[in-house]
């Protein structure tokens, strides 16, 4: 790629991403299961002026390493405790996840176009956008993985690269605990076919870079003994995977692989040629291909395996597919470039039919915006499979990766504009904030917080003073105060104020 087409495709990288991070990023409240929960504990981190332990509620909290409720905390702290304040750190960690990414390739190919295309893999996966406006864990890690890799595989062009393992090793730590663990099993068969020598960077890197995870543990041990360890690693990790949260999927160990033909799009059709490529560079001794197909493999049938299945623990896979896709797209021609081709012709198709017959045969889907959902996801089809056309005869058409790059991206931007659920909790926000700060609220949940955590959590974030929980059938007899809740489980009495009603939530005033 020449450099003035470099720094073009560069600049239009980074102002999709800019684009994707920023856009609306404010519209939608909080979502309470996950998103009210760790912006709450970040405020009462910041609030307790205690750095250590985390509390949700008054109570300890011992489920999750400190990292991102020291990322939001410092946020409140700068500018102001708030819905933007709390994603912003996760915001921001999303573009350094798509830079970092797009840097990655760049050293390990010295190819501009190779770096653009594992950066946009990246900035436009649909998993990748999803978890990127929300307060989780999910992407900061993914920012660790990256600089974690980057100092594995650099370290063979660059012993200076091996000083990032440690810190990023260190971090990963902070952000997901004992997980870390399932991220270096999946480095392993790179790292066995390696055989990394130690060296000054990586002895010194890794000193360094544990030093802060290891106090940390250290200080929570001291603390609270033996009952930290049996929540936050017994409970939250080992329970978890061998028993699960909930019933057990329908799909069993097959639940990521069929997701991902949805998380991972627009780009989950070329996994395939992507492995293709991968494994032939991997037997002609290409160490990027072997972490990549390496990590893949272990990483997928791990969380495979376990019990406990959500779509955002598939995001690790984002980087080896990435840097697989890349290398696919800047590979020259080869036979099964035709038969790869026409598979993702074949898939986006028949994706594309059967959103066609549940809209021409009226077949029930439990999907939100319904009319919205097939609108985007038909015009994504669509360009996925021009798009597979293209790829057949790529290498006799050199712009063919860009106009694919600039198609799938442009559909997918287009897509999730119209899939993403704007306001989890449409109102909660609106009514909330005419509580007085520190006034004690009642909240209204059918059969009680254990029964509707999610409302629990996106309410107790909303309210800053004390909040407890009734049933409708108590409040009736209930006390003076506010009392905040659906519209349909929290009716007025004589003598009650409506204070202020929006989508379905309800402030009333009990004097």
């Amino acid at each position: 790629m020449r450099p003035a087409s470099s720094r073009l495709a560069l600049g239009a990288l980074a102002l999709l991403t800019l684009l994707l991070a920023f856009a609306g990023a404010d519209v939608m409240s909080l979502k309470g299961c996950d998103e009210g929960f760790y912006a709450q504990i970040a405020r009462e981190m910041l609030q307790r002026a205690d750095w250590v332990t985390p509390h949700y509620a008054g109570a300890v909290n011992f489920e999750k390493p400190p990292l991102l409720f020291w990322l939001v905390a410092s946020a409140y702290a700068l500018l102001g405790v708030g819905d933007l304040q709390a994603r912003l750190p996760v915001l921001v960690a999303g573009i350094l996840g798509v830079g970092l990414s797009a840097y990655a390739a760049w050293v390990l190919r010295r190819d501009g176009r190779n770096a653009v295309i594992a950066g946009g893999v990246v900035a436009t996966t649909g998993l990748y956008i999803q978890v990127w406006h929300q307060v989780m864990i999910d992407v900061p890690a993914f920012v660790t993985l990256v600089l974690l890799a980057l100092g594995l595989l650099g370290e063979q062009r660059d012993r200076r690269f091996g000083w990032l393992v440690g810190p990023s090793l260190g971090l990963l730590i902070l952000a997901k605990g004992a997980l870390a663990a399932l991220v270096m099993a999946a480095c392993l068969p790179y790292l066995l076919w390696r055989r990394p020598r130690p060296t000054k960077p990586l002895v010194f890197g890794l000193f360094v870079g544990l030093v802060p995870a290891l106090a940390w543990y250290g200080a929570m041990h001291q603390l609270h003994g033996v009952e930290f360890w049996r929540i936050h690693l017994w409970q939250q990790v080992f329970q978890r995977a061998q028993s699960g949260l909930f019933a057990k999927d329908p799909l069993g160990p097959a639940f990521y692989v069929v997701h991902m033909l949805g998380t991972f799009l627009p780009w989950s059709f070329l996994i395939p040629g992507a492995l293709t490529v991968a494994w032939r560079r991997a037997r002609a001794g290409d160490g990027p291909a072997v972490f990549s197909l390496g990590f893949f493999g272990v990483f997928l049938v791990v969380i495979s395996l376990m019990q406990t299945k959500f779509e955002h623990y598939a995001l690790p896979l984002l980087l080896p597919v990435a840097l697989m896709v890349a290398d696919w797209a800047t590979e020259p021609a080869h036979r099964t470039d035709r038969l790869t081709g026409g598979l993702y012709v074949f898939l986006s198709l028949l994706l594309a039919g059967a959103i066609a017959a549940i809209k021409v045969f009226h077949v029930p889907v439990e999907v939100p915006q319904l009319d919205g959902t097939l609108l985007a996801v038909s015009l994504l089809a669509t360009t996925l499979a021009w798009g597979g056309a293209l790829l057949v005869c790529r290498a006799s058409r050199p712009s063919v990766t860009r106009t694919i790059f600039a198609g799938t991206a442009l559909s997918f931007v287009v897509a999730a504009q119209l899939l993403h659920p704007w306001d989890a909790m449409p109102g909660l926000r609106q009514v909330a904030a005419a509580v007085p700060a520190e006034a004690a609220v009642h909240l209204v949940i059918p059969g009680g917080s254990g029964a509707d955590f999610c409302t629990y959590a996106a309410a107790r974030y909303r309210v800053g003073g004390a909040l407890d929980v009734l049933v409708p059938d108590q409040v009736p007899a209930g006390p003076k105060g506010w009392y905040l809740g659906k519209a349909e489980f929290l009716t007025a009495v004589s003598g009650d104020r409506l204070v202020l009603e929006a989508g379905g939530w309800r402030i009333l005033e009990r004097r």
